[in-house]
């Protein structure tokens, strides 16, 4: 499948439809610099997959924030929104976790 969510420019448009058997999804994405694409009859099981495999980290992996700072990633969410994920980072002590998104993630990362 050539959609995956990271073709978000303006971000995915999604449009549902009731089938048989299940829900099929339409998708509009339009990618930077490129023409709209439109992706039909596509299953929840396929939004999935493309996210899950467009996903940077899995919930339990660690993450290193800085030179002595290792923290573990608590859960991940899909914002429909902002086209992206965030995920929640373990605080320094229990219950104080906080949320960012991937990009954001990632750029603390190479700090």
């Amino acid at each position: 499948m050539a959609w995956c969510p990271g073709h978000r420019a303006c971000g995915p448009s999604y449009g549902a439809h009731r089938t048989r058997c299940c829900i099929a999804y339409t998708i509009h994405a339009k990618p930077p610099n490129e023409p709209l694409q439109i992706h039909w009859n596509v299953s929840q099981a396929d939004i999935v997959q493309a996210m899950l495999a467009h996903a940077a980290f899995k919930t339990g992996a660690y993450v290193q924030l800085g030179p002595m700072v290792r923290r573990r990633i608590v859960q991940r969410k899909w914002s429909f929104e902002r086209g992206c994920f965030f995920y929640r980072i373990e605080g320094s002590r229990p219950g104080r976790e906080w949320s960012v998104s991937e990009e954001e993630l990632k750029e603390r990362m190479k700090e």
